[in-house]
């Protein structure tokens, strides 16, 4: 058995393949080198004058249409919070006049359903008071009945002894009327104690009434007056606030240092697109160099 090998070996030799692809890798890196020390020594570059006072001056107008907008804004919050708060001072007494009224109407209401609740409460017991007087003769007389049955079952011997049974029952039955009427005339009494002292009462509630709404006014008066004058105050404070000349040689040098920034700059743009180029180049002069066709082995009988 015979074995036969053929390997188709590359033009060129491995040296000058990696030769010739570092030289293309450094030809690329070149002007990535030179950005590069570029923007490491920013001082070095010199900016034009005329450019940097242009855009400064630009900045220093937009800071001042800044500033004349924020100024409007705040004059015209300043002008809408002293119209609301003239409205205010303006509508004192209507308002005034508005908490009186409700006060007063509540204490009303409060008064008439009192008066209402004292009237009904004192029709009913004044009806059970007359009810029960009205029907104490026809009850007295079924008490008694049952008085005397009692006192049969305590002395079925009859005599004294019965009769000592039948006037303890009608003690009894006494001293238990005696309690009803007492509660009935007693809470008919205390109905009328209370609408009487309502009726005193009356004019010492709408006073309080008055006073009540005259402090509400006053605490609205108050808690308005503290909002607002935090209000201006803030106002003014912000109205007052100007620029110094320090901020505007801030923005020079703000824009002196983008300019220079902009001189020494180095980006993907300036020096990493050209390093990228020359390797996607290396690799391709690499591929292009190098035989596609593949090893063959064969086998054969000799």
């Amino acid at each position: 058995m015979r074995l036969e090998e053929t390997i188709q070996k590359p033009i060129y030799s491995t040296g000058a393949m990696i030769g010739v692809f570092c030289l293309l890798v450094l030809i690329a890196a070149i002007p990535s080198f030179r950005s590069f020390i570029r923007s490491i020594r920013p001082a070095g570059v010199s900016v034009p004058g005329g450019t940097v006072q242009e855009e400064a001056g630009f900045r220093i107008v937009a800071l001042a249409r800044f500033d004349q907008e924020r100024h409007a804004r705040l004059q015209e919050q300043w002008d809408k919070t002293l119209q609301q708060y003239t409205a205010f001072e303006n509508g004192r007494q209507a308002r005034q006049q508005e908490l009186l009224g409700q006060s007063i109407a509540n204490t009303a209401q409060t008064i008439w359903m009192k008066q209402e609740g004292l009237k009904g409460s004192i029709i009913q017991a004044r009806a059970e008071l007359q009810r029960f007087n009205e029907e104490q003769p026809a009850r007295w007389q079924e008490k008694l009945g049952m008085a005397a049955v009692a006192a049969f079952r305590n002395a079925p011997e009859g005599g004294e002894a019965f009769l000592a049974a039948f006037q303890h029952e009608t003690d009894r039955l006494h001293k238990i009327q005696g309690r009803i009427l007492y509660r009935l005339e007693s809470d008919l009494g205390s109905l009328t104690a209370q609408q009487i002292e309502l009726r005193g009462a009356i004019p010492v509630m709408y006073s309080e009434a008055i006073h009540s709404a005259n402090r509400s006014a006053e605490m609205m008066e108050a808690s308005e007056t503290a909002r607002v004058g935090r209000i201006f105050g803030q106002l003014q404070s912000d109205l007052s606030w100007k620029r110094t000349p320090e901020d505007y040689v801030q923005q020079v040098a703000v824009v002196r240092e983008i300019q220079r920034g902009q001189h020494g700059a180095g980006g993907f743009v300036e020096y990493g697109l050209w390093a990228v180029a020359g390797l996607v180049m290396a690799m391709v002069w690499a591929g292009s160099t190098i035989t596609k066709d593949p090893i063959n082995f064969s086998n054969g009988e000799g």
